[in-house]
């Protein structure tokens, strides 16, 4: 099977009054609707009141598409392409999270359109209208991950949170129909955690409102996964990837063990991206590390009949306060679980490009860059900071809301989103975070309420106390247990390996108890990334963009692939990514 494929296209000039859908190898829900005046085609599951819905929305259809204050009101993950046939107007809106991307390019005589990059990238290229932007190429590799509407060519752009596109008479314009309320809650923690745990149920009961015969769950041995599973009434079969039957792989089993989910180990190959490391590529349009892309046609061992998988994505930046600005505490030069929040001071784009955690970090990307380039690429980076920030100048109430607003103003351009777009390549997948009264009740929350995860904590304890006493695999140490605690165990833990204690127990988990390989060292493991990386050395896919200096790569690679890092793992990881990227066909 290839990859997964959903475009459309437009001609006006061609007067036939119709969209050109084309859709393969693809789970997302799709539905078309048509009459003499309009056409609707819904991508997703959109959400009216309490269930999904399709008729719904195409009864709203008016000539100039849906209207704003419908979309306001339209809850779920969906994608909406409305065309008026006597003004031959194309109108295409986002859901507030941008699930489902789109990316978009037109000019006088037609639009074309495509959930997956990969799609318009060879649309443009067929044409010769293909002009990369190394600018956002450099800025992938800083931030592993593109802000605002670039793309990596400077015809295309990609189409932002709760945002309706026009294309009419040869013009595209867009315009925001929703916009964030970051108004802060009063109400105490064990309060908006016990109105998020309702939350939670609620969603799940709307994203299940369309009865699919069969629903599976994938579990990992965090947090996330498990609060998503004790929000169920009836918990849905479960999976967990890896490499071997490990740590990860007992504590998910022991947390579906507890709610009675039938739960399956789905064991991967120990070269995990070897056979698909393109196609892993390729579904996140090179605008996401091939990593992520870990479930790409992992159906061995799902069972077929699985009909929509739920996984905990959302739940972590949203009510773990993953991103927040916040350092550990120390005592006696030693680092504890206490978590302190940092001031974001007055250089905010400094301070988002030097400290936001998915940046790319131990290694100095800039010795890579050619000398007499640097401050470019630099003052490129500070700009498109600087354009997110206006975008919510009008609803941001100071710079903590900035903060969150550079994560939130297309959740789909996240760095791991591609967990999800490679999990909808087995079965449909729908995210439970992904629900407008969840959303708004993450935006409501103070700091102190989601920094070391406090209000996720609780919202487990809540619906299921079994589950939050059971360890995960992050930390080998229960999600409820205090700070105080979790250091004190790390301390008598330490005091037995000083004694020489035959206590095998791990103080952190390694690579090799978790899913994900480690990314230093897999470049050592793995031969296909091995290869991969040596081939960077001699890459005129990279050459060509300008900007690298060839001749340090070609110096520094084989020094990494002896003595991995972490820091050189994740830069030789985005490398081998816009590499693959550029060069295949």
């Amino acid at each position: 099977m290839g990859l997964p494929y959903i475009s459309i296209s437009f001609a006006p000039s061609e007067r036939i009054n119709k969209l050109k859908l084309s859709i393969g190898n693809s789970t997302i829900q799709v539905r078309e609707f048509e009459n003499d005046q309009s056409t609707l085609i819904v991508l997703g599951t959109p959400i009216l009141g309490e269930k999904i819905t399709y008729d719904g929305i195409w009864s709203q259809v008016t000539d100039t598409g849906l209207p704003p204050e419908f979309l306001k009101q339209v809850n779920g993950e969906f994608l909406f392409l409305t065309l008026d046939k006597q003004s031959m107007s194309l109108r295409v809106s986002t859901d507030r999270y941008a699930s489902i991307p789109f990316f978009y390019t037109g000019d006088n005589s037609s639009f074309f359109g495509s959930v997956f990059y990969k799609d318009l990238w060879n649309h443009l290229r067929l044409k010769n209208q293909l002009k990369i932007d190394e600018h956002a190429i450099f800025e992938f590799l800083w931030l592993q991950r593109l802000l605002g509407t670039k793309t990596y060519d400077l015809h295309s752009s990609f189409l932002l949170a709760a945002t309706t596109a026009t294309y009419k008479s040869g013009t595209i314009t867009t315009k925001s129909y929703w916009s964030p309320s970051f108004q802060k809650t009063s109400a105490p923690v064990k309060d908006t955690a016990q109105q998020l745990a309702e939350l939670l149920r609620q969603s799940v009961k709307r994203k299940t409102s369309d009865n699919p015969d069969q629903i599976g769950m994938f579990l990992s041995g965090g947090t996330d996964s498990r609060t998503v599973l004790a929000a169920f009434e009836e918990p849905p079969s479960s999976f967990t990837i890896g490499v071997s039957d490990n740590n990860e792989v007992n504590i998910a089993r022991t947390v579906a063990s507890q709610v009675q989910s039938p739960h399956k180990f789905i064991p991967i190959s120990q070269n995990p991206y070897s056979n698909n490391l393109n196609a892993m590529i390729m579904i996140g349009g090179g605008m996401h590390a091939f990593d992520h892309g870990i479930f790409y046609r992992l159906s061995q061992g799902i069972p077929k009949k699985i009909d929509v998988n739920f996984h905990g994505h959302g739940i972590d930046y949203m009510f773990q306060g993953m991103y927040l600005l916040s350092r550990n505490l120390t005592l006696f030069g030693r680092r504890t679980s206490f978590k302190k929040s940092d001031p974001i001071g007055n250089n905010f784009v400094n301070t988002y490009l030097n400290r936001i955690g998915h940046r790319l970090k131990n290694i100095d990307l800039m010795q890579y860059v050619i000398k007499h380039r640097r401050k470019e690429m630099i003052d490129q980076l500070h700009e498109s900071v600087e354009e997110v920030m206006q975008l919510g100048n009008n609803f941001c109430n100071d710079l903590d809301d900035q903060w969150e607003f550079m994560l939130i103003h297309a959740l789909s351009r996240h760095y791991p989103f591609t967990n999800l777009t490679s999990m909808g390549t087995i079965a449909e997948q729908r995210t439970i975070a992904f629900d407008n009264d969840v959303f708004d009740l993450y935006m409501s929350l103070p700091k102190s309420h989601r920094i070391d995860g406090k209000i996720a904590k609780r919202t487990l304890k809540i619906l299921n106390p079994q589950l939050a006493a059971i360890p995960t695999a992050n930390t080998n140490q229960p999600p409820d247990q205090s700070a105080i605690a979790k250091d004190a165990l790390r301390l008598i833990k330490l005091v037995h390996r000083s004694l020489g204690s035959s206590d095998k127990g791990e103080i952190s988990p390694t690579a090799e108890e978790r899913t994900w390989p480690d990314r230093g060292r897999m470049f050592t493991n793995q031969p296909l990334l091995k290869s991969a990386a040596i081939e960077l050395q001699k890459s005129e896919a990279i050459e060509s963009l300008g900007f690298m200096d060839m001749d340090k790569l070609a110096t520094d690679i084989p020094i990494w692939l002896q003595k991995p890092t972490d820091g050189s793992g994740a830069l030789l990881t985005f490398l081998i990514t816009i590499d693959r990227f550029l060069k295949t066909p």
